[in-house]
């Protein structure tokens, strides 16, 4: 037992060792993007999920237009699509390339005077180099003054803890997306391609990276569900992606990219989402919109539907908003 604990701890060692080198050269990096222009203000999206870069992007676009236009977003890879969304913030930003083991815990951040990127995941043997400067500022979900956030008098809510980090008032508002004439017509294509109907498709999204196992659980309601609008005469797709690739028994599989998203679904008419990043980006449609949140508390003391709530972060109160066990989100058929 001792032996392979050792081993364990080895492995770890040799795997901390390897990836130390791929880590500095990254802070170099965002060291010398900063140092670059020190008159700018960098916001680094890290530890995001979709929906988090969503949000954060609203709230960026918004205080690029009003407070501060020489703002510079850096964003990972895989979230580039939605800056599409964003005008301003489109015109300066930089792509980072942002792989798993790059997570980040702040040590000084909480007056945004500055702050020390340390890796999480390799503790002590972890990276050591310093990025101080008050031109950047880290959003992200895994810092140390989150706590800090849940004793403010912010109301404790998912865009309200990024309002926080922003030292921005609660009532200050979420960027409404743009949507170019090109995106709508390339979803247009794309939904055509799938051999849809138009306002008469329903878009499943079963799945939630954050909440993974409460979403699984939901998988044979979501086929009940389809099922019924299937006899009711709509068209029913599943969003898919990498991570989720199955679609829900009987139905099409879609997975219109994150740019095309709010198009896409503008033209389906319908969207039937387990509370996720996905819910998030389609808020900003125009089609009827039904979010099912698992019955939960947070570690904090909150519900998750109150910390989550689309009708609630977007202002979007035609939302039809399901809480409960996976049985429970059958009602959402008596709307149809």
């Amino acid at each position: 037992m001792k032996f392979r604990s050792l081993l364990v701890v080895s492995k770890n060692a040799l795997k901390t060792l390897v990836m130390i080198p791929f880590q500095r050269a990254y802070i170099s990096r965002l060291s010398e993007i900063v140092a670059k222009d020190p008159r700018r203000t960098f916001y680094l999206l890290t530890d995001h999920t979709t929906g988090d870069t969503f949000i954060s992007l609203s709230l960026l676009e918004s205080l690029k237009l009003k407070m501060d236009s020489r703002l510079v977003v850096l964003i990972p890879q895989d979230y580039e699509p939605l800056i599409r969304y964003f005008p301003k913030l489109m015109e300066d930003y930089v792509t980072i390339k942002e792989e798993k083991f790059f997570i980040f815990k702040s040590r000084d951040l909480l007056d945004l005077s500055g702050c020390i990127l340390a890796s999480a995941k390799y503790g002590i043997l972890g990276l050591r180099e310093k990025v101080r400067s008050k031109s950047l500022i880290l959003l992200g979900s895994k810092f140390t003054y989150i706590l800090d956030s849940l004793k403010s008098c912010y109301i404790r809510r998912g865009d309200n803890y990024y309002r926080f980090i922003l030292n921005l008032p609660e009532d200050f508002p979420l960027a409404l997306p743009f949507i170019s004439d090109e995106q709508r017509k390339k979803a247009k294509q794309l939904f055509d391609s799938y051999n849809l109907t138009e306002n008469k498709t329903v878009i499943l999204a079963p799945y939630s990276n954050s909440m993974r196992d409460q979403s699984r659980r939901s998988v044979q309601t979501f086929e009940k569900i389809a099922s019924k609008l299937a006899e009711k005469g709509y068209t029913v797709c599943t969003n898919v992606d990498r991570g989720n690739p199955n679609p829900i028994k009987n139905t099409v599989a879609v997975s219109p990219p994150l740019d095309l998203l709010i198009p896409f679904v503008d033209l389906a008419g319908y969207a039937i989402v387990f509370r996720s990043g996905f819910a998030d980006i389609v808020s900003r449609s125009s089609a009827k919109l039904f979010v099912l949140y698992p019955r939960l508390i947070l570690p904090f003391g909150t519900s998750f539907y109150e910390y989550t709530s689309i009708s609630a972060i977007f202002k979007r109160n035609d939302t039809v908003e399901l809480i409960g066990e996976p049985e429970d989100f059958l009602k959402v058929l008596d709307y149809f």
